[in-house]
């Protein structure tokens, strides 16, 4: 997600006849969804505590 992105998916939706403060709505919304996505990965994707010790 780029500083050009968010504002030409704004101008497309708006330019496809979509109410402009809907659309504001929606952009926010998927920022915050990509936000928390960033943000649950590394929590999610870690190893389970314990796996990765080596036992000698």
């Amino acid at each position: 997600m780029g500083i050009v992105f968010l504002p030409g998916a704004l101008t497309g939706v708006i330019l496809a006849g979509a109410d402009p403060p809907q659309t504001v709505r929606l952009q926010i919304i998927a920022v915050f969804m990509l936000a928390a996505m960033s943000l649950t990965a590394p929590i999610v994707s870690r190893p389970p505590p314990g796996a990765c010790s080596r036992s000698s």
